[in-house]
């Protein structure tokens, strides 16, 4: 996964702007995953605001930590696969257990 971020062979400035658009777009998705967070615990933390996935108690939110967790890997693992493809040679993205 890091040789597809960041390639053997670039230059500083090619370097520096990878790692300036990878800490942009982390900065994001920590904010996203705060947010989920304080959503899924809302009823443990007090907070008004309540979704569906809002859990009663600890046990609950380790158990949805897990199972986002698990969608998470398979999702970076479909998209890996996809990676250099297109309609015209996409062939198949299944993966072999």
């Amino acid at each position: 996964m890091v040789q597809k971020l960041i390639p053997m062979g670039l230059s500083y400035e090619e370097l520096r702007a990878r790692y300036e658009r990878y800490s942009q777009r982390h900065q994001v998705t920590a904010g996203y995953f705060v947010d989920q967070v304080r959503m899924a615990g809302a009823v443990l933390l007090n907070h008004e605001d309540r979704t569906e996935l809002a859990v009663q108690n600890t046990d609950e939110l380790i158990a949805a930590s897990a199972i986002i967790s698990g969608f998470a890997r398979l999702l970076s693992e479909k998209l890996i696969l996809l990676d250099g493809r297109d309609l015209t040679n996409g062939g198949s993205i299944e993966i072999d257990r």
